[in-house]
């Protein structure tokens, strides 16, 4: 493990994913500084943490001089097709609200590297019959357009909740009993919240040759 340290700026950490990755941002010791973007308070207090309050994911003209002195951004913003299901809405979420962030953040930032969270199943060749698996499979493609230090990408199976994150979709509330199960059985295919994060992190900080992280891969980079 390096030694060096990092700054990041997180999207989505009132989520499943981000919350995992925000927690262990902020216990981490190489963590010097996290900013979160979120659209109303999180009520989190930390003397790492720097909340921004913006509501609009299309612009960040308001905001870009303060997305300025990050070594990394971990992308968790996104949405379950099961609560959107318009094309267009969930097209503009998942990856207009990613590329304009990328645009801001490589104007303000040299040398920052993006980890984006997408999932199990991803088609970056696009021809998925699932919507949701062609969307975020084009936002992992149009993102090797931007001049990052590293690109990440993460596609998790089943992330369980550690603490005191909670699942907000039924389905995962009903899975998360069976976790021990699972883990023993598809360790390939589960994941924590902890694990996640680590991931995440430790990807940055080692300059990672592995650019895209599977469930497998995911598990393995958070030891």
């Amino acid at each position: 493990m390096t030694n060096k340290s990092m700054s990041v700026v997180i999207f989505g950490a009132t989520g499943l994913a981000g919350s995992g990755v925000l927690n262990e941002c902020l216990k981490h010791p190489q963590v010097e500084k996290v900013t979160i973007i979120t659209r109303k308070n999180s009520g989190i207090k930390h003397e790492k943490l720097e909340e921004i309050i913006h509501d609009n994911f299309l612009d960040y003209s308001s905001i870009k001089e303060k997305l300025s002195g990050y070594d990394a951004c971990f992308w968790c913003l996104g949405v379950s097709q099961v609560k959107v299901r318009d094309k267009s809405k969930y097209r503009e979420i998942t990856l207009d609200y990613t590329l304009a962030a990328a645009k801001v953040l490589t104007e303000m930032n040299k040398e920052i590297s993006f980890c984006f969270l997408t999932g199990v199943g991803t088609d970056p060749n696009m021809k998925s019959k699932q919507m949701w698996a062609r969307i975020k499979g084009e936002a992992e493609k149009r993102l090797e357009d931007f001049p990052f230090k590293n690109l990440y990408i993460y596609r998790p199976g089943y992330i369980h909740p550690l603490g005191e994150i909670k699942h907000s979709l039924f389905l995962g509330r009903i899975v998360g009993p069976l976790y021990p199960l699972f883990n023993k059985l598809f360790p390939a295919f589960v994941t924590t919240t902890e694990e996640f994060g680590l991931a995440m992190i430790n990807a940055v900080l080692n300059d990672s040759d592995k650019q895209i992280f599977e469930n497998k891969d995911i598990r393995e980079i958070s030891k």
